[in-house]
């Protein structure tokens, strides 16, 4: 009473009357700020055409919450109740009498009992709140087809009904853990439980009911989670494989059945405890289920495993590799590979390259991961503007002609601006989008050695330009934006910096669709108290036609849309229809996929050779099941999210379409110039290629014995070799004439857009085999995965080796001296190792970029190409006049680097390059002036006259042509 009296001297009327007004202030602005992030999540979703999917999400989250909640919270209310009406045992007094008369007289009595319930009520619900997907999913799954050869059970079952079980029998266990904690603490506490009555301890009967029950369903609920882990058997993780192994079909499988029987029986013996009072027979039962767990459950297995399996693992396994195999080949969608024996050639010949010249012109020479620096430095425009690290490469018809390309979108980078200019205004309002594509061909260059753009200058200037060319959402993106003007008012937008016959700066206001409506007091005040931000309410360039766009990364909008799908890592821009929309690959996965290997999804697609999985702090996660399931694009204009089925079988993607009804729409509604876009995904290809390491070997003693691994060899290029795993490249490639079990397999009949790699056998470096996916959706041999495997007989060098076997050659190092001295004015840079089936063979090419090291802002220009088939090796300034030096003075074919023309002229050019100044002629012709006679000394050497006198007569036309240009 003292203590009381002391706290409320202590404590003002002043302060007894603030706190509490404190503590509802505190408490309602936690409840708006909670409000405002979901009233502005559902203005969002419903901008964007997907309202259902916040609704239906929401509305799952509530019911599992309240369930949750309320099962939660009445099971631990009802037993506290019931507990706190238990008497102790006779002539017993309670450990703490003066504590339980306070709680357990008048009101304190429901606080005792519903003060516990509503905490655990609580942690319950937040805790169920993780498995909407989970149940949405179970709600509405759809079979697969395939059952397994266990339990005959549909994979369904273990991709969606299987983790919906775990969820609940972990649940149940929980809660009645938590009931026996409170009920065994309770009945102490009163004198009930183990009470000190002279020389003995005493149990009262009521307790002895209560407590029997619930550790009844306890047993109860452990023998049910015995019971799913023989199923869990198709899913766990095994030293020699992930699924059904012997052990586990011939031991675990038993004893987890008998441990689920001893686990129903003992629960019934507790259940007894409320007739009788021993306690002996269920208490020597729960310890026949640890001594069960230990010796039948862990014990056995590990004993038939280490002795009888183990010294003839491969005859017991034998069964259950087969399955896995084929269960692993089928989660990955490479049951259908096509293993095809090459025997490549390596003698190289005049003409060779006659019957591939269609594939000639599909060599990419322009490295995407290293030109970014040349795209920005002579595209940027400004240092506002900013481009992707590592450029894409896509197709268009060019000419008439479909053409790779490379390219980038020009996005507003907020970093480049100056410090003094970043203040609310100009970031939020005036700095708000990017500016059309940068874009040059694949395989040409400029006689300066600079990429031939298709699309350039802002405004764009080329024949690859979009009728829409501002960015407000793109991958640079991370901040929210207001736009919108009324009528009348100038814009504010920063749109260009003058160009063309544009005079000075140039301002725009977005019309575009997307975008919240936040002229309203009421939407300004909820996205203020959402982005923490005073000047939403204050700013006079908020006004009754503005906008606010936020969540303006397309990756960002379509997990925010479609929850359930994982997206791919490269998200790439194109024109399609006249805009510039982002296209996004989008997957289902599944780690459940009975039988399969798992892998980790960001090891396999990661580009570094040590695994991020290694490292403690980068989040990861396995998946055993990937389907392309979606291509998503989004507008980057007004960001749009358009979902198409892909993968229109995929049982993972019928099920959540049922979900979300209406958000996916289907294949068939994919628009021709979508469709020309479209590309087999590089993160699922990665995977795969991962994959196939191992399980391209079909047979189970091949397979256990590891005798033809496969490895993905390491990145060749020494100088920008940081422990990079060789890429996958997107080329067009024309597949070559093969062999499959002696029978010949006519190649492609013309070039298709492919995604490539190669691989080497494990621990060696010499080439294994070769890999292609036909990349092009317009394709009807699209996701079609080939390889070439290389003969026993003939070592193929490995792309490290056939790196350093061009890097020593005479000619090559001579060439390349007077750019390799750390006094160069300019040093060179190795491009991308590309590998290419042509000839009978495979042509490796190397273009190598030159960089000045004696100035400001430098950039990577292309100057030679090297090339080597077999053990023939050369340089020139071209593709074509190394290729012809290769091939005895004559390649048999064109690269299409010197076409005819230049780049397409495009008429609404202001500065269109009517001609070339005589500069620009003196020094191609002079090019190719010594491209000439670099064909004809190898024509020579080969003893080719013809091709010599042929070459000769053209570099000295070429010659012709410098001088006449000089003289005028």
């Amino acid at each position: 009473m003292a203590s009381n009296d002391a706290t409320a001297r202590v404590m003002s009327p002043r302060m007894r009357a603030v706190l509490p007004t404190v503590i509802i202030i505190a408490v309602v602005i936690y409840l708006f700020t909670v409000f405002a992030r979901l009233w502005t999540d559902h203005l969002w979703f419903g901008s964007e055409g997907f309202h259902q999917v916040f609704t239906t999400q929401l509305i799952t989250q509530v019911v599992l919450f309240l369930v949750a909640f309320l099962v939660m919270g009445l099971a631990v209310a009802i037993n506290a109740w019931l507990t706190l009406r238990g008497q102790p045992v006779d002539d017993a007094k309670p450990v703490y009498q003066d504590l339980l008369d306070m709680v357990t007289t008048g009101w304190r009595r429901w606080v005792a009992i519903l003060g516990p319930a509503l905490v655990f009520a609580i942690f319950a619900g937040i805790s169920s709140i993780s498995s909407v997907r989970t149940v949405l999913a179970w709600l509405n799954r759809q079979p697969f087809g395939q059952v397994d050869d266990y339990f005959g059970m549909d994979v369904s079952f273990y991709i969606f009904e299987y983790p919906w079980y775990r969820s609940l029998t972990s649940f149940f266990l929980t809660m009645t853990v938590i009931c026996t904690l409170v009920v065994v603490v309770g009945y102490f506490l009163k004198g009930a439980l183990f009470a000190s009555v002279g020389s003995k301890r005493q149990t009262s009967r009521r307790a002895s009911i209560h407590i029997g029950i619930l550790l009844g369903f306890i047993t109860l609920g452990y023998g049910v989670s015995k019971l799913l882990d023989r199923y869990g058997l198709l899913l766990n993780s095994q030293a020699l494989l992930d699924g059904m192994t012997y052990t586990s079909a011939n031991v675990r499988l038993t004893a987890n059945l008998v441990l689920a029987v001893i686990a129903g029986i003992t629960a019934l013996l507790f259940f007894a405890t409320a007739i009788g009072r021993g306690w002996r027979i269920p208490i020597i039962s729960t310890a026949l289920i640890l001594v069960s767990t230990l010796v039948i459950g862990m014990g056995y297995p590990g004993f038939v495993q280490t002795f009888q399996v183990n010294p003839t693992e491969p005859d017991y396994e034998r069964d259950y590799m087969m399955a896995h195999i084929q269960a692993t080949r089928a989660a990955y969608g490479i049951g259908d590979v096509q293993i095809q024996d090459y025997s490549a050639v390596t003698t190289a010949a005049a003409g060779q390259l006659r019957s591939d010249a269609e594939a000639l012109p599909g060599i990419r020479l322009i490295d995407p991961d290293l030109v970014k620096d040349t795209f920005e430095q002579l595209q940027q425009v400004r240092g506002y503007y900013s481009l992707a690290p590592v450029l894409d490469v896509d197709r268009y018809v060019i000419d008439g002609k479909q053409t790779d390309v490379v390219l980038a979108a020009r996005e507003m980078n907020h970093a480049g601006l100056p410090a003094g200019v970043q203040n609310w205004n100009n970031l939020h309002t005036v700095y708000t989008h990017g500016y059309g594509l940068v874009a040059a061909y694949g395989n040409k260059r400029q006689a300066s050695g600079e990429p031939e753009w298709l699309s350039r200058d802002i405004p764009s200037v080329g024949p690859l330009k979009a009728d829409e060319p501002r960015i407000y959402h793109g991958e640079k993106t991370d901040n929210f934006i207001i736009v919108g003007r009324p009528v009348g008012q100038d814009p504010i937008e920063f749109d260009t910096p003058g160009g063309g016959d544009q005079i000075g700066e140039q301002y725009n206001t977005y019309t575009g669709s997307g975008g919240v409506p936040i002229g309203g007091f009421g939407n300004r005040l909820l996205y203020a108290t959402r982005f923490t931000t005073i000047n939403l309410l204050l700013s006079d360039r908020v006004n009754a036609e503005s906008k606010i766009l936020y969540d303006r990364n397309p990756v960002q909008r379509i997990q925010l849309v479609a929850p359930w799908l994982r997206t791919d890592s490269d998200p790439y821009p194109a024109v399609v229809n006249g805009r510039i929309v982002w296209i996004v690959d989008g997957y289902t996965t599944s780690v459940n996929y009975p039988n399969a290997q798992r892998v980790v999804f960001e090891d396999a697609t990661s580009r570094s050779m040590n695994n991020p999985s290694d490292s403690p702090y980068m989040a990861t996660s396995q998946i055993n099941y990937i389907r392309n399931s979606v291509k998503a694009v989004v507008d980057a204009y007004d960001g749009t999210v358009t979902l198409y089925a892909w993968d229109e079988a995929d049982p993972i993607l019928q099920t959540w379409m049922k979900v979300f009804p209406e958000t996916v729409r289907p294949k068939a509604e994919i628009s021709d110039d979508l469709m020309s876009h479209l590309r087999y995904p590089e993160d699922l290809f990665k995977i795969q290629r991962q994959m196939i390491t191992r399980y391209h070997m079909l047979t189970p003693e091949s397979w256990y014995s590891q005798s033809d691994l496969w490895r993905i060899p390491g990145y060749p290029v020494k100088d920008r070799n940081d422990g990079t795993k060789e890429p996958t490249y997107f080329l067009s490639i024309k597949w070559p004439e093969t062999r499959v079990d002696g029978q010949v397999v006519d190649g492609d009949p013309k070039p298709l857009f492919s995604q490539t790699t190669v691989y080497t056998p494990n621990q060696r470096e010499n080439l294994a085999a070769y890999m292609s996916v036909v990349a092009e959706a317009t394709s009807p041999q699209y996701g079609q995965i080939r390889i070439l495997r290389m003969s026993d007989t003939q070592q193929i060098d490995g792309p490290g080796q056939a790196y350093n076997a061009m890097m020593a050659n005479e000619e090559v190092s001579q060439t390349l001296l007077p750019f390799s001295s750390n006094q160069a004015a300019a040093r060179a840079e190795k491009g991308n190792l590309l590998t290419i089936p042509l000839g009978g063979g495979l042509l490796y090419v190397e273009p190598i970029y030159t960089r000045q090291t004696n100035a400001d802002a430098t950039y990577p220009i292309l100057r030679f190409v090297v090339v080597r088939f077999g053990t023939h090796v050369a340089i020139s300034t071209t593709l074509q006049g190394a290729l012809d030096k290769v091939f005895s003075g004559d390649a048999g074919a064109t690269t299409g680097e010197n076409d005819e023309g230049q780049t397409p002229i495009d008429p609404d050019d202001p500065n269109p390059p009517e001609t070339q100044t005589k500069d620009q002629i003196v020094q191609a012709a002079l090019a190719e002036a010594q491209r000439q006679f670099e064909i004809a000394q190898a024509a020579l050497e080969a003893g080719n006259l013809g091709g010599y006198q042929a070459a000769i007569q053209l570099a000295r036309a070429a010659v012709q042509r410098a001088i006449e240009a000089m003289n005028q």
